[in-house]
């Protein structure tokens, strides 16, 4: 039973576009589309926004930091691909 669920969890979950963490009262922002190389799509500008939010509301930060979670790519730009 628990080979099952690992095989269903591993399907059925979806890797988001944008990666949150905060360390040291740093805020990181990462984008996280490798096969886009991080063109920016719709779910991508709202993972964003998000971001931004949560950088606003929270005084303890000292700085923020965009980067990149795909090798040698930060971002392509807009995804025309997607509608």
């Amino acid at each position: 039973m628990f080979k099952r669920l690992a095989i269903f969890r591993k399907f059925s979950s979806i890797e988001p576009q944008v990666l949150n963490e905060i360390k040291n009262d740093v805020f990181f922002c990462r984008l996280n589309h490798p096969a886009s190389k991080n063109a920016l799509s719709k779910t991508m500008i709202t993972e964003i926004q998000n971001s931004l939010n949560s950088i606003q509301t929270n005084p303890s930060l000292r700085a923020a930091v965009f980067c990149s979670n795909v090798r040698k790519t930060f971002c392509t730009g807009a995804n025309l691909k997607v509608s």
